[in-house]
């Protein structure tokens, strides 16, 4: 894939993230966390799944936006919620160990000229594992 339409991708998710993230905020604030998380989890295994058959630059762009419209409700509701449970004192470490998983996915999820589809497939399948994992407890 070029440069450029990789550059696209990438802007196109923030943008959706930065216009969308304070409308659907408002809109999940009051869902039920566990519920959400999960759906959030569902969301981001498929759309992983798909990213990773896509057969063209447009199929993989949906798959970016509709991730990007899934992680903006999600930290938006994971930073309140790891705050809420570690309670004041512990609320800053809570935060930092909630983002670590974030700050790794973002070298493993970006599109890249080479290999993206082997990647997307790989985080299908992880989401898959921790859906399932979710859904046990």
């Amino acid at each position: 894939m070029p440069i450029p339409q990789v550059g696209l991708l990438v802007t196109a998710f923030a943008f959706t993230v930065a216009a969308a993230g304070p409308f659907l905020t408002i809109a999940f604030a009051r869902a039920n966390r566990r519920m959400l998380f999960t759906g959030i989890l569902v969301v981001s295994a498929v759309r992983n799944a798909i990213a990773a058959l896509a057969p063209n630059y447009p199929s993989l762009a949906v798959g970016r936006i509709v991730s990007a419209l899934a992680l903006t409700v999600f930290w938006s509701m994971a930073s309140s919620t790891a705050a809420g449970i570690a309670g004041p004192e512990r609320a800053g470490r809570a935060l930092q160990q909630s983002s670590q998983g974030s700050r790794s996915r973002v070298f493993a999820g970006s599109p890249s000229r080479r290999s993206w589809q082997a990647r997307r497939a790989a985080l299908a399948a992880a989401g898959a594992v921790f859906l399932a994992t979710a859904l046990t407890i």
